[in-house]
């Protein structure tokens, strides 16, 4: 074994048997040749040993020690995953499983740029899935698919109760997203809808009140309504 775990993006093909590697995949499911690799802490992408910097973010690289053996099994079916704290990972098909707590910590840090509307992240492309509702590997469930941020365009799936498992380059993605203001910008959107759900409900109810008082209670009193009785709750409201 290295010191490093193994795999790497820039090795789409198995040196070993000439298979086609997956992306960021560290060994060969076909025949199992490993190649030294380091993921970046910073967007988790895999880079060949030698590198100095990553070169999905430009993060200095820094060493990463082996991982430990679980039981937890890819819930694409590869096998065993390889335990780093509350991140697992499937070394041959470079998908990941990170806990919610890890997942947001994560997320957290990659929010200091979004204010800026960029990222230091070259978004890499993620391939296309098949639908397949997937077991999580830590109580073998069946995940749920969502979108990740609602808006990002990467589907992922998660375990309410454990994390959130990321085909291979997906968590990449979803960071790149999250320092773009992605986040932010569902955020601004969210509140605005319940901003102006507030002010629709809050009308609804001056309306009602209006009503009562005009002794429009009667179901075809209430259809002699139109919008100018509206547009002065709008006006009332705006006040």
């Amino acid at each position: 074994m290295t010191p490093y775990r193994a795999g790497g993006p820039g090795a789409p093909r198995c040196a070993a048997c000439g298979a086609e590697r997956a992306p960021d995949a560290r060994i060969c499911a076909q025949c199992g040749a490993e190649t030294p690799a380091v993921r970046c802490a910073a967007c988790m992408t895999l880079n060949p040993i030698g590198e100095t910097q990553c070169a999905q973010c430009g993060v200095a690289l820094e060493p990463e020690p082996e991982g430990a053996a679980t039981r937890a099994i890819c819930p694409r079916g590869c096998g065993a995953l390889t335990s780093f704290g509350d991140v697992w990972e499937c070394e041959r098909c470079g998908g990941l499983f990170l806990s919610h707590g890890a997942l947001g910590a994560m997320v957290d840090a990659h929010r200091t740029n979004e204010h800026e509307g960029r990222t230091s992240i070259r978004p890499p492309s993620v391939a296309p899935d098949e639908i397949v509702y997937r077991p999580c590997p830590s109580c073998n469930k069946r995940m749920n698919r969502t979108v990740f941020g609602k808006s990002s365009g990467v589907i992922v799936d998660v375990c309410k109760a454990h994390g959130t498992w990321f085909d291979a380059r997906e968590l990449t993605a979803s960071l790149a997203f999250v320092e773009r203001g992605g986040l932010l910008l569902v955020e601004k959107r969210d509140a605005a809808r319940k901003a102006e759900d507030a002010r629709r409900a809050t009308g609804e109810k001056r309306l009602r009140e209006i009503e009562a008082l005009a002794g429009l209670n009667r179901p075809y009193e209430r259809g002699l309504r139109d919008e100018s009785l509206r547009s002065l709750v709008d006006i009332l409201l705006s006040l």
